[in-house]
């Protein structure tokens, strides 16, 4: 089911239940799902400069993964070339096949000639992950700072 269709069931939900006198406590998340961390703190980007090439890293909290096929890098508006490392095979409910990264993950992106002149740059990067344990996040989009040598 995709993303807003399923919004949507929770929201006619929602609405049945105080329409048929539910309380506020009856309309809490389960418990269990308030455990989730929040997703800067089950997926920690990071960026840093050596030589002429950009490593890219992601730190997961213990019991998250994310995608390999979400992975997008754009620097000042256009989209560049990551290299990332196999991931490990897994069946998505939704994906199929797909390859994931847990613990962590190390990316490289050649500096692009027409910056290696400048002293920093932006890095946007987009992500996508989920918890083992049955939650995925939306995509992810996260700017990063990176000093340059």
């Amino acid at each position: 089911m995709d993303h807003r269709r399923h919004l949507r069931a929770l929201t006619l939900l929602a609405a049945a239940l105080v329409a048929a006198g539910a309380s506020a406590a009856d309309l809490q998340p389960p418990a269990d799902t308030q455990a989730f961390l929040p997703v800067d703190e089950a997926f920690q980007p990071d960026a840093w400069a050596e030589d002429q090439t950009i490593t890219l890293a992601w730190q997961m909290a213990p019991g998250y993964y994310l995608y390999r096929h979400a992975f997008r890098v754009n620097v000042l508006g256009d989209a560049l070339p990551a290299v990332f490392p196999p991931g490990e095979t897994r069946h998505d409910e939704f994906f199929g096949e797909v390859e994931t990264y847990s613990d962590q993950v190390f990316a490289t992106l050649p500096l692009p000639e027409r910056l290696r002149q400048q002293e920093a740059v932006d890095i946007t990067v987009r992500y996508q992950g989920c918890a083992e344990a049955g939650l995925c996040y939306p995509p992810v989009e996260r700017t990063l700072h990176v000093r340059l040598p």
